[in-house]
Protein backbone atom coordinates (compact mmCIF):
# COMPACT_ATOMS: atom_id res chain seq x y z
CA UNK A 1 0.00 0.00 0.00
CA UNK A 2 2.75 2.45 0.92
CA UNK A 3 4.59 1.63 -2.28
CA UNK A 4 1.46 2.49 -4.27
CA UNK A 5 1.14 5.79 -2.41
CA UNK A 6 4.76 6.64 -3.24
CA UNK A 7 4.20 5.80 -6.91
CA UNK A 8 1.08 7.97 -7.01
CA UNK A 9 2.97 10.85 -5.38
CA UNK A 10 5.73 10.60 -7.99
CA UNK A 11 3.12 10.68 -10.77
CA UNK A 12 1.55 13.76 -9.16
CA UNK A 13 4.97 15.43 -9.08
CA UNK A 14 5.49 14.68 -12.77
CA UNK A 15 2.04 16.05 -13.59
CA UNK A 16 2.67 19.28 -11.69
CA UNK A 17 6.03 19.85 -13.37
CA UNK A 18 4.39 19.25 -16.75
CA UNK A 19 1.52 21.73 -16.28
CA UNK A 20 2.92 24.40 -13.95
CA UNK A 21 4.17 26.64 -16.78
CA UNK A 22 0.61 26.69 -18.15
CA UNK A 23 -0.91 27.98 -14.92
CA UNK A 24 -1.77 31.69 -14.70
CA UNK A 25 0.85 33.74 -12.90
CA UNK A 26 0.19 34.52 -9.24
CA UNK A 27 1.37 38.06 -9.91
CA UNK A 28 4.55 39.97 -9.24
CA UNK A 29 6.52 40.50 -6.08
CA UNK A 30 8.02 38.29 -3.42
CA UNK A 31 4.67 37.04 -2.14
CA UNK A 32 3.72 35.61 -5.53
CA UNK A 33 7.14 34.01 -5.95
CA UNK A 34 6.86 32.37 -2.53
CA UNK A 35 3.34 31.15 -3.30
CA UNK A 36 4.43 29.56 -6.57
CA UNK A 37 7.52 28.06 -4.97
CA UNK A 38 5.59 26.53 -2.07
CA UNK A 39 2.99 25.18 -4.51
CA UNK A 40 5.83 23.43 -6.32
CA UNK A 41 7.21 22.09 -3.06
CA UNK A 42 3.95 20.42 -2.04
CA UNK A 43 4.04 17.50 -4.52
CA UNK A 44 7.82 17.16 -4.23
CA UNK A 45 7.77 17.01 -0.43
CA UNK A 46 4.72 14.73 -0.39
CA UNK A 47 6.50 12.33 -2.74
CA UNK A 48 9.68 12.46 -0.65
CA UNK A 49 7.76 11.61 2.53
CA UNK A 50 5.86 8.83 0.76
CA UNK A 51 9.08 7.32 -0.60
CA UNK A 52 10.73 7.56 2.82
CA UNK A 53 7.85 5.61 4.40
CA UNK A 54 7.57 3.00 1.63
CA UNK A 55 9.02 -0.53 2.15
CA UNK A 56 12.83 -0.44 2.11
CA UNK A 57 14.28 -3.87 1.41
CA UNK A 58 17.75 -3.86 -0.11
CA UNK A 59 16.48 -5.01 -3.48
CA UNK A 60 13.76 -2.35 -3.48
CA UNK A 61 16.29 0.38 -2.73
CA UNK A 62 18.65 -0.76 -5.48
CA UNK A 63 15.89 -1.06 -8.07
CA UNK A 64 14.22 2.24 -7.16
CA UNK A 65 17.54 4.09 -7.06
CA UNK A 66 18.59 2.71 -10.44
CA UNK A 67 15.17 3.45 -11.94
CA UNK A 68 15.26 6.99 -10.61
CA UNK A 69 18.74 7.61 -11.97
CA UNK A 70 17.76 6.20 -15.37
CA UNK A 71 14.67 8.41 -15.48
CA UNK A 72 16.70 11.47 -14.50
CA UNK A 73 19.27 10.86 -17.24
CA UNK A 74 16.57 10.14 -19.83
CA UNK A 75 14.70 13.28 -18.85
CA UNK A 76 17.80 15.42 -19.27
CA UNK A 77 18.63 13.87 -22.64
CA UNK A 78 15.05 14.30 -23.87
CA UNK A 79 14.68 17.76 -22.27
CA UNK A 80 11.67 16.39 -20.39
CA UNK A 81 11.76 17.90 -16.92
CA UNK A 82 8.52 16.12 -15.99
CA UNK A 83 10.54 12.89 -16.23
CA UNK A 84 13.87 14.16 -14.88
CA UNK A 85 12.59 15.75 -11.65
CA UNK A 86 10.64 12.71 -10.38
CA UNK A 87 13.62 10.56 -11.38
CA UNK A 88 16.02 12.67 -9.33
CA UNK A 89 13.56 12.59 -6.44
CA UNK A 90 13.26 8.80 -6.51
CA UNK A 91 17.03 8.30 -6.71
CA UNK A 92 17.68 10.77 -3.88
CA UNK A 93 14.97 9.26 -1.68
CA UNK A 94 16.50 5.81 -2.21
CA UNK A 95 19.89 7.13 -1.08
CA UNK A 96 18.30 8.67 2.02
CA UNK A 97 16.47 5.45 2.88
CA UNK A 98 19.65 3.43 2.41
CA UNK A 99 21.50 5.70 4.84
CA UNK A 100 18.61 5.45 7.31
CA UNK A 101 18.95 1.66 7.32
CA UNK A 102 22.38 2.11 8.93
CA UNK A 103 21.05 4.21 11.82
CA UNK A 104 20.21 2.45 15.09
CA UNK A 105 19.40 5.24 17.56
CA UNK A 106 18.01 8.81 17.73
CA UNK A 107 21.38 10.28 18.85
CA UNK A 108 23.02 8.88 15.73
CA UNK A 109 20.31 10.50 13.64
CA UNK A 110 20.84 13.81 15.45
CA UNK A 111 24.59 13.69 14.74
CA UNK A 112 23.90 13.08 11.05
CA UNK A 113 21.43 15.99 10.97
CA UNK A 114 23.97 18.38 12.52
CA UNK A 115 26.78 17.20 10.24
CA UNK A 116 24.64 17.52 7.12
CA UNK A 117 23.41 20.99 8.07
CA UNK A 118 26.91 22.31 8.81
CA UNK A 119 28.35 20.78 5.64
CA UNK A 120 25.62 22.30 3.47
CA UNK A 121 25.95 25.73 5.05
CA UNK A 122 29.72 25.72 4.51
CA UNK A 123 29.32 24.45 0.95
CA UNK A 124 26.92 27.27 0.07
CA UNK A 125 28.91 29.99 1.84
CA UNK A 126 32.46 28.98 1.00
CA UNK A 127 32.49 25.78 -0.99
CA UNK A 128 31.45 24.17 -4.27
CA UNK A 129 27.72 24.86 -4.04
CA UNK A 130 28.26 28.59 -3.69
CA UNK A 131 30.80 28.59 -6.50
CA UNK A 132 28.43 26.68 -8.79
CA UNK A 133 25.56 29.04 -7.98
CA UNK A 134 27.66 32.01 -9.12
CA UNK A 135 29.80 30.55 -11.91
CA UNK A 136 28.08 27.40 -13.18
CA UNK A 137 24.36 27.42 -12.31
CA UNK A 138 23.70 24.87 -15.04
CA UNK A 139 25.40 22.27 -12.84
CA UNK A 140 22.91 22.91 -10.04
CA UNK A 141 20.01 22.79 -12.48
CA UNK A 142 21.24 19.47 -13.85
CA UNK A 143 21.26 17.90 -10.38
CA UNK A 144 18.34 19.71 -8.75
CA UNK A 145 14.59 19.18 -8.65
CA UNK A 146 12.81 21.81 -10.71
CA UNK A 147 10.04 23.88 -9.11
CA UNK A 148 8.58 25.48 -12.25
CA UNK A 149 7.17 28.97 -12.06
CA UNK A 150 3.59 29.51 -13.13
CA UNK A 151 3.22 30.82 -16.69
CA UNK A 152 6.96 30.35 -17.28
CA UNK A 153 10.41 31.03 -15.76
CA UNK A 154 12.00 31.82 -13.39
CA UNK A 155 11.95 28.36 -11.86
CA UNK A 156 12.82 27.38 -8.31
CA UNK A 157 15.25 24.59 -7.49
CA UNK A 158 15.56 22.10 -4.64
CA UNK A 159 18.82 20.21 -4.36
CA UNK A 160 18.76 16.43 -4.66
CA UNK A 161 20.99 16.19 -1.59
CA UNK A 162 18.35 18.04 0.44
CA UNK A 163 15.79 15.45 -0.67
CA UNK A 164 18.15 12.65 0.36
CA UNK A 165 18.67 14.20 3.81
CA UNK A 166 14.94 14.74 4.22
CA UNK A 167 14.32 11.10 3.33
CA UNK A 168 17.08 10.00 5.71
CA UNK A 169 15.60 11.87 8.67
CA UNK A 170 12.03 10.72 8.04
CA UNK A 171 12.92 7.07 7.40
CA UNK A 172 15.40 7.18 10.28
CA UNK A 173 12.74 8.57 12.61
CA UNK A 174 10.47 5.64 11.86
CA UNK A 175 13.34 3.20 12.31
CA UNK A 176 14.43 4.64 15.70
CA UNK A 177 11.01 5.32 17.21
CA UNK A 178 10.86 9.10 16.85
CA UNK A 179 7.47 10.65 15.97
CA UNK A 180 7.29 10.33 12.19
CA UNK A 181 4.35 12.66 11.52
CA UNK A 182 5.72 15.58 13.54
CA UNK A 183 9.21 15.05 12.15
CA UNK A 184 8.00 15.04 8.55
CA UNK A 185 5.83 18.13 9.05
CA UNK A 186 8.60 20.07 10.79
CA UNK A 187 11.28 19.18 8.24
CA UNK A 188 9.01 20.05 5.31
CA UNK A 189 8.20 23.37 6.99
CA UNK A 190 11.95 23.97 7.20
CA UNK A 191 12.26 23.50 3.43
CA UNK A 192 9.43 25.97 2.82
CA UNK A 193 11.00 28.47 5.23
CA UNK A 194 14.31 28.19 3.40
CA UNK A 195 12.60 28.85 0.07
CA UNK A 196 10.83 31.91 1.46
CA UNK A 197 14.11 33.22 2.89
CA UNK A 198 15.84 32.75 -0.47
CA UNK A 199 13.12 34.78 -2.21
CA UNK A 200 13.04 37.55 0.38
CA UNK A 201 16.85 37.84 0.59
CA UNK A 202 17.34 37.31 -3.16
CA UNK A 203 20.22 34.95 -2.49
CA UNK A 204 20.67 31.16 -2.34
CA UNK A 205 19.73 29.79 1.09
CA UNK A 206 20.79 26.22 1.91
CA UNK A 207 17.81 23.98 2.65
CA UNK A 208 19.55 21.33 4.71
CA UNK A 209 20.40 23.54 7.72
CA UNK A 210 16.72 24.52 7.96
CA UNK A 211 15.70 20.85 7.73
CA UNK A 212 18.22 19.93 10.42
CA UNK A 213 17.19 22.71 12.80
CA UNK A 214 13.53 21.77 12.51
CA UNK A 215 14.35 18.07 12.99
CA UNK A 216 16.37 18.78 16.13
CA UNK A 217 13.79 21.20 17.50
CA UNK A 218 10.79 18.91 17.12
CA UNK A 219 12.66 15.94 18.59
CA UNK A 220 14.64 17.73 21.33
CA UNK A 221 12.54 16.27 24.14
CA UNK A 222 13.01 12.76 22.75
CA UNK A 223 16.78 13.19 22.53
CA UNK A 224 16.95 14.46 26.13
CA UNK A 225 14.77 11.65 27.40
CA UNK A 226 16.87 9.03 25.62
CA UNK A 227 20.08 10.57 26.96
CA UNK A 228 18.66 10.59 30.48
CA UNK A 229 17.63 6.93 30.30
CA UNK A 230 21.02 5.89 28.94
CA UNK A 231 22.79 7.91 31.65
CA UNK A 232 20.62 6.35 34.35
CA UNK A 233 21.32 2.89 32.97
CA UNK A 234 25.07 3.42 33.12
CA UNK A 235 24.85 4.75 36.68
Amino acid sequence: MRGAVAAAALVATAAYVAVAHRLPSAGGGDGAAILEGVAGLVPVLAATVACALAPHGRRVLVVSGAAGLAAAVAGVLLDAEAVATPGRLLAAAAVGAALASLVSSPPQLAVLAVAAGVADAVSVALGPTGYAAERAPELLRAAGLRLPGWSGPPDGLLGAVAVAILGLLIAGSRRTGLPVGRTAAACCAGVAAGLAAAVLLDTPVPAIPAISVMFLGVNAAGFLARTGREGGGRA
